[in-house]
């Protein structure tokens, strides 16, 4: 059988515009002879396939043409995003509104969110409401959710858009509400708002449209029993041109919680255009508008808890004794010696939570403020370093700070842990 030349080999064979040397003559008389032997018209169909794909280029990369080739794939693409963020929506949408904390019945066994439905699991007539914080996927109740409802509490969260405008969750929050009293038969609730969630709260319960700065006496609205705030940034936080960090820990987390579904890839993306982040900077117009309304009544402030965390990798005893030490009075006057305990004291309370200064964290309305160490995130929540680091000496893991006071003030019998008076 005669194998057929490639176009490429008769082209050489042809001599279509090639000069061989001496040395080159052999090769290039073989091809010409396998040129020679080839079928038929076969020099006739590569011609023809050459005046082909000639046309072909001149009737499909035309001005024209390549216009419209461009609006065809600018529309496949427009349409495959369209069905992407469609999908994100759908997937982040089902992860948002209240749950309800179930805990396996007599087991140490650690429970689970459940959507609320009044027909298996119907809500008691009183309930603690957890409301997170910024770019927050939800675990930062693991610790404090179990140990509310070891308490005899009735524990729901609430899970927002956490990147859009404080006003419009603010919003979302205050919807809920009507849905607790008005389906769920939800007479009463304590709101715990940890950071960003705790502005969330505060809006609400100042907001003339919602409780107006009255827990009680409202028709649509269940009573506030109580509002606590945990480490709040009620003057705004410099950090937050960094949040993008905690944007990627946020999504990265609520990715893997979905099983790496690929309709939680653009979650970043549905849940808000970054203003959240905008409205916390400090000086903004959503927080000066905050801090304009009218003063709570003081029966009204006595059921708001302000909870302060105070990060101190050293602290002010700490600070004293360096200053205070034999070496410093033998090389600093008592005024120099002054001065640098003054600065170190400053330094501490600007430190704040290591998120949200000190300055940011205090709430002058509220009728309750409590002081605990720990830093931002920790209070609630007890960092998986840290815990594997106990685990490893066995030894467990303390726990965090905000719980035991958060616990004594949703008591019947409040101690007032944490607090300075």
């Amino acid at each position: 059988m005669v194998r057929s030349p490639s176009i490429w080999g008769l082209c050489f064979a042809l001599g279509f515009g090639v000069e061989t040397n001496a040395a080159e003559q052999p090769a290039a008389a073989s091809v010409a002879t396998e040129a020679a032997r080839a079928p038929e018209g076969a020099i006739e169909r590569a011609k023809a396939l050459a005046t082909s794909a000639r046309d072909w280029c001149g009737e499909n990369l035309s001005k024209e043409a390549l216009s419209a080739m461009i609006d065809r794939a600018e529309a496949a693409g427009r349409r495959a995003w369209m069905g992407a963020t469609e999908a994100t929506q759908g997937h982040l949408a089902s992860t948002l509104g209240l749950r309800r904390y179930v805990s396996p019945p007599d087991s140490g066994e650690a429970g689970g969110w459940a959507r609320l439905d009044p027909q298996s699991h119907p809500l008691s007539n009183r309930i603690v409401l957890l409301v997170h914080g910024l770019d927050e996927p939800g675990n930062v109740w693991d610790d404090l959710a179990p140990e509310l409802a070891r308490a005899g509490h009735t524990v729901v969260r609430f899970d927002y858009p956490n990147d859009q405008a404080l006003a419009d969750s603010a919003d979302a929050l205050a919807s809920a509400l009507r849905d607790l009293r008005a389906v769920h038969g939800v007479a009463s609730v304590s709101i715990v708002g940890h950071s960003m969630g705790g502005l969330i709260a505060r809006d609400v319960l100042t907001r003339p449209d919602y409780y107006d700065g009255h827990t009680r006496g409202h028709t649509r609205l269940p009573e506030l029993d109580h509002v606590i705030c945990v480490a709040s940034p009620h003057h705004g936080c410099g950090l937050t041109p960094m949040r993008f960090v905690i944007e990627l820990r946020d999504q990265i987390c609520r990715w893997v919680e979905s099983g790496c579904s690929t309709s939680a890839i653009l979650g970043g993306y549905a849940d808000g255009d970054g203003e959240a982040g905008r409205d916390l900077s400090p000086g903004s117009a959503y927080l000066v508008e905050l801090d304009a309304r009218r003063a709570l009544r003081e029966t009204d402030a006595a059921r708001v808890t302000n909870i302060v965390a105070e990060y101190r990798p050293v602290t002010a005893g700490q600070c004293k004794a360096v200053i205070e030490s034999s070496l410093a009075q033998s090389l600093l006057s008592p005024e120099v010696r002054q001065a640098v305990r003054e600065w170190c004291e400053s330094k501490l309370h600007d430190l704040g939570d290591g998120i949200v200064s000190g300055g940011s964290l205090e709430w002058s309305q509220a009728g309750d403020v409590a002081y605990i160490p720990g830093d931002h995130r920790s209070v609630l929540h007890r960092c998986a370093i840290t815990q594997a680091a106990h685990e490893l000496v066995a030894s467990p893991a303390p726990e965090p700070s905000g719980i035991a006071v958060i616990l004594d003030r949703l008591s019947d019998t409040p101690t007032g842990i944490g607090s300075r008076q």
